[in-house]
């Protein structure tokens, strides 16, 4: 829809207002999981769903963060044995799209450190 139109009218780029919208509320949401002591490790734009018919308050698009399936708690490498059970690799594991990945979580690559929040 939204994203159909942009490329139609061969724009290249989000407005402003909007990019900074859902840079805000990944910000957030980000901030709320790491509250919680979780590591997502695979923000991409894949992975932050935006909808724009479902206005807040202030005019601004819902934006929610998704895909969860790689996300850990910060305190895992304490239950691995626990964790191998479900499949989630620990947080000294490089997991992730590549191109998108933090530069502590390719380290893990060479050095098997935990990398953290």
């Amino acid at each position: 829809a939204y994203m159909d139109k942009l490329v139609t009218e061969d724009k290249k780029h989000l407005p402003a207002r909007l990019a900074l919208f859902i840079a805000r509320d990944v910000a957030c949401a980000l901030a709320e999981l790491h509250s919680k002591h979780i590591i997502h490790r695979d923000i991409k734009s894949l992975n932050v769903l935006i909808d724009l018919d479902e206005k807040r308050v202030d005019g601004s698009p819902l934006v929610k963060v998704c895909d969860f399936d790689r996300a850990v708690p910060l305190h895992s490498f304490s239950h691995t044995c626990c964790l191998a059970h479900l499949g989630i690799p620990s947080p000294t594991t490089c997991v992730g799209t590549p191109c998108w990945m933090a530069p502590e979580m390719v380290q893990t690559v060479h050095k098997k450190e935990p990398y953290g929040l």
